[in-house]
């Protein structure tokens, strides 16, 4: 299979997310804004922003005579836009003097490089800028460069290059400026910029001048530009998104090609030719700073499969299966279980409205390389409980909207890992469990009593959760079990029985987590208000006296069905300030997402980062001052593993713990942090570069429960900002720089992750 990674920063830098959110705040199809020339240089924001009311004018350079009187007339007065890429000072008089309600949406950065030029000139300099001269930022900086005889006082030079820069020493008209004020264009790359500066030093050993420089590059670019050299030296093939037009895309494509990968740029999935995949394993993806975030999702969804069976066969996005050996699939499950076979006949409806008929010769087990949509295609079953502990009736306002969806469903269960009750199985869902084995599942059981599991459930006809497993077992298949722990409800002797209940049905019932609940201030409200209930999270005493039980049924399970099956979760350990068992104990794992063994399997993970550094198999780190982001429970363990990083690493390492506000104080799992309570805490700290949990990201590592995206919260911060879920991640993060968050190895959490509509 394809894998894609996108370049760890990329896409709408802040000029541009600036100026587009400004015009379409302040645009309406009744009341329009027109710009003053090309609004960025890519097509798609262009005709994007003509639905909102945007529409774009002839620039400076293609009107003759006064700029702001050729718009008024054309614009009968009304509201105009100086674009991202800013105007001359004449120009920016004109519009204002001519009447208009002028919005300058310049960025600013360049605003930034038009005083530097205007400065030089007021202190007798002649300005020199590296750049491209027909660029609309560079055109726009030397507006800025006009003397009080009307002339410019400014020169752009497009290369480098020591012969062409001796060149224009010696036949500058009149003679070489003996002073000088050097910049670039924000969108160049900083090596290039160097280059340059460095020669031009060279010829003031020969030739009379003094000059100032100053750095006028744009961060975010460089950014990019420092990324995507990062990623292109790991993959075969880059792909670069962004308008043709558009000089800091070219600039990436150039960059990719030097640190030794295939690069093309396109402006759009169209663009994309399947042959440049042939044989490639591993693709990077990255998208010039006027490129937005629908545009990159398309091309990555284009591109996911390129070389598949299905995109061989002319399987495309949009297209729809109709059929799988001559039957109408439910969902992703039919269409797996159908498509199992050696010769397999798929009927595609095509995106334009045809029919296509399809054969695959196949192995039995080799997959299509179709991605869908939405994992269920007749839509998810929801709950039929009214838990007075469920988690999402405490959700605050503003999370991704598929978090409040209450669904409870044993595909989802078997594709993506979600817990279910299994209370609302139907006789066809039964039939279909026999004919597709879908195991193992996950199953919430809260309590092996039937009388207390319908009160938490509050469900009077739940069945008999032991009898289902019982059934599951007959028919082949295996379980993983929860029991959310609700002090003074679940607890004591009936978390005893309901252990003992679940360990006599090994090895249907493969493992056994108990977890605390998890109660925002507002659900703990309800609980108490409503129900009577304290749902109270464990503290020291308490945390101490669960692991206490649970390592006595240990021993049980183990003495009588040769498996310590039950495991209490990662919070309970820390919180009571003991050891968490050994890494054999999880016996591989399975309730990793659910908070077991996550603390082992990151204390394993150090040792062999450790050892690696001792035997002198870690090296290329620069020193830099590091900020590692954790939950407020974690921070304690992080901690003495980032002094003794600091020592071996020689970076210095910190770690910050992140309060939760969304959710409350109380609630301090990493994996509950949004973005807000981590850019509000993390904009206090100086940092050359941000790590924060992988665990707080989406399944696809795109957003956070609050919805920011990564690329919100990197532009917040305005620092480099990786993501990591082990050491040894952070180890490759400081060696090589951050990456994109690549999809979570785990199925957990995708259907929260997609978007229902």
């Amino acid at each position: 299979m394809v894998q894609i990674t996108r370049a760890s920063e990329m896409g709408f830098c802040m000029g541009v997310r600036r100026a587009v959110q400004i015009m379409q705040d302040r645009a309406t199809p009744d009341a329009p804004v027109y710009s003053v020339g090309e609004i960025v240089h890519n097509p798609h924001v262009v005709t994007q922003l003509e639905h909102v009311g945007v529409h774009q004018l002839p620039g400076p350079d293609e009107i003759d005579g006064d700029v702001g009187a050729a718009t008024a007339r054309e614009v009968h007065r009304g509201r105009v836009a100086i674009t991202a890429h800013g105007v001359g000072e004449r120009v920016v008089d004109q519009l204002a003097s001519s009447g208009l309600d002028v919005i300058d949406t310049t960025c600013p950065i360049v605003t930034r490089a038009q005083r530097y030029a205007h400065k030089f000139v007021r202190e007798g300099r002649h300005v020199l800028i590296f750049g491209d001269q027909g660029h609309k930022e560079v055109r726009g900086i030397l507006g800025w460069t006009l003397g009080e005889d009307g002339a410019s006082h400014a020169t752009v030079i497009p290369s480098a290059d020591i012969e062409s820069l001796r060149t224009l020493v010696r036949d500058f008209p009149g003679g070489f400026p003996n002073k000088l004020g050097v910049m670039v264009q924000t969108t160049h790359r900083m090596e290039d910029f160097a280059h340059f500066v460095s020669n031009l030093m060279l010829l003031q050993r020969d030739a009379n001048f003094e000059f100032q420089v100053v750095n006028t590059l744009c961060h975010a670019t460089t950014g990019q530009q420092e990324a995507a050299m990062a990623l292109a030296r790991n993959v075969e093939v880059m792909v670069v998104v962004g308008g043709k037009k558009s000089a800091n895309t070219r600039n990436l494509r150039e960059a990719c090609e030097e640190s030794g990968a295939r690069a093309y740029h396109i402006e759009g999935p169209d663009d994309l030719d399947i042959s440049w995949f042939e044989g490639v394993d591993q693709i990077g993806l990255t998208a010039g700073a006027s490129t937005p975030d629908y545009s990159i999702d398309a091309v990555e969804a284009r591109s996911i499969r390129p070389c598949s069976l299905a995109a061989l066969a002319g399987i495309e996005p949009g297209d729809s299966i109709a059929r799988v050996a001559g039957q109408v699939p439910r969902d992703v499950i039919d269409f797996q279980f159908l498509a199992a076979e050696r010769e397999v006949e798929v009927e595609v409806r095509k995106a334009n409205g045809l029919a296509d008929l399809l054969i695959f010769d196949k192995e039995i087990d080799e997959d299509l390389g179709i991605e869908f949509e939405h994992a269920t295609w007749d839509d998810v079953t929801l709950c039929n409980n009214n838990c007075f502990f469920c988690f999402l009736k405490g959700l605050p306002r503003g999370m991704r909207k598929t978090l409040y969806m209450k669904d409870d469903d044993y595909r989802l269960s078997f594709l993506h890992g979600n817990f279910v009750t299994l209370t609302n199985l139907t006789d066809d869902d039964w039939w279909r469990l026999e004919e597709q084995p879908l195991s193992p599942l996950n199953v919430s059981v809260h309590a092996t009593e039937l009388d207390l599991r319908r009160k938490m459930l509050s469900n009077k006809t739940a069945p008999d959760v032991l009898d289902q497993i019982r059934r599951l077992g007959d028919l082949g298949l295996q379980v993983h079990t929860q029991i959310v722990l609700c002090p003074g409800v679940n607890d004591g002797e009936h978390l005893d029985r309901s252990v003992r209940d679940l360990g006599a049905l090994y090895p249907t019932v493969q493992s056994i987590s108990v977890v605390p609940v998890g109660a925002s201030p507002k659900l703990e409200q309800w609980s108490r208000e409503r129900d009577g209930i304290e749902l109270a999270r464990p503290d020291a005493p308490s945390a101490r006296a669960m692991v206490r039980q649970v390592r006595r049924l240990q021993r049980e399970l183990l003495r009588d069905r040769g498996a310590a099956i039950v495991h209490c979760s990662d919070e309970y350990y820390v919180t009571a300030g003991q050891r968490v068992p050994a890494a054999a104990h999880y016996n591989g794992y399975p309730q990793y997402e659910n908070g077991i063994g996550m603390v082992r399997s990151m204390q394993e993970d150090w040792k062999n980062v450790r050892r690696r550094f001792r035997a002198g198999r870690i090296t290329g780190i620069r020193p830099q001052h590091v900020v590692v982001a954790s939950g407020r429970l974690a921070a304690p363990l992080l901690r003495p593993i980032a002094r003794e990083l600091s020592k071996l690493s020689g970076c210095d390492i910190s770690v910050v713990p992140v309060t939760n506000t969304v959710f409350g104080e109380r609630v301090n799992v990493t994996g509950l942090i949004c973005g807000k309570d981590y850019v509000e805490t993390l904009e206090q700290h100086a940092a050359d570069l941000f790590i924060l949990p992988r665990p707080s990201l989406d399944y696809f590592g795109r957003k956070f429960l609050d919805s920011m995206s990564v690329a919100e919260l990197q532009e917040r911060l305005g620092r480099p900002v990786g993501y990591a879920s082990q050491w040894s991640e952070v180890i490759d993060i400081l060696r090589d720089g951050p990456r994109t968050p690549e999809r979570n190895e785990h199925s957990n959490g995708a259907f929260w992750a997609e978007d229902i509509a």
